[in-house]
C-alpha cells in the first residue's frame, strides 16, 4: 500500500515557484523577467485565483477543472493619416541664354547652375547661382528669370517650388 493520500481524479497542480524564479534557472536574463513580471501582472482575476499561495515547493490541489481564461482582443487605436497629394510645377517656356560677347572672344565654356525659386502662380522670383564662370553668369540669371512654369500643387493648392537649372555654353 502506497502513503498518497485519496486525491480526486480531476487534479490541478500548480507548482508554487514563480516564473521569473523557474526563468532565472533556465538561465534568462533580467529582462525577460521583467517583461514576463509584466505580463504576470496582466493576468485576469480568473487566472490570479490559479497562482500559488502556499511555501516554495509545495503543491496546491483543486478538484474543479479550470476555468477557461477571459482573453479580450487588444484595442486598436485608429490613427489618421494625412496623405499628400504633390504635383511638380512643369516647365511651359524655356529661354536659352545669349552667349555672352567676351565669352566668345575669349573663348570661355562651360556649365552655370542657377536654382531658381517659383511663386504660387508659376512665376519666377529669386533667381541664383549656385556654380559657374563668372562670364557665363549674368546670361544664365537672365534666360532663367525668362522661363515660364505652371505652378506646382498640393493637396489640389497651388504652391511655392524650387529648380536647380543647368546651362551649358559651348562654343561650335
Amino acid at each position: 500500500m502506497s502513503n498518497t493520500p485519496n486525491v480526486p481524479k480531476r487534479i490541478k497542480a500548480i507548482p508554487t515557484f514563480t516564473i521569473p524564479a523557474l526563468l532565472a534557472l533556465a538561465g534568462f536574463t533580467a529582462v525577460g523577467l521583467i517583461l514576463v513580471e509584466r505580463e504576470r501582472a496582466q493576468v485576469s482575476a480568473q487566472a490570479k485565483q490559479l497562482l500559488p499561495t502556499t511555501a516554495p515547493g509545495l503543491l496546491r490541489t483543486t478538484s474543479e477543472p479550470a476555468a477557461p481564461l477571459e482573453t479580450k482582443p487588444p484595442v486598436v487605436q485608429a490613427k489618421t493619416i494625412q496623405v499628400y497629394r504633390f504635383t511638380p510645377a512643369a516647365v511651359l517656356e524655356e529661354v536659352t541664354p545669349v552667349y555672352p560677347r567676351i565669352a566668345k572672344v575669349t573663348r570661355t565654356q562651360g556649365t552655370v547652375e542657377v536654382t531658381l525659386r517659383v511663386d504660387a502662380n508659376g512665376n519666377p522670383v529669386q533667381a541664383t547661382v549656385v556654380s559657374g564662370n563668372a562670364m557665363l553668369r549674368k546670361e544664365a540669371l537672365k534666360a532663367a528669370q525668362s522661363w515660364k512654369f505652371t505652378p506646382a500643387h498640393q493637396n489640389g493648392r497651388a504652391v511655392p517650388s524650387a529648380f536647380r537649372i543647368r546651362f551649358e555654353f559651348h562654343l561650335a
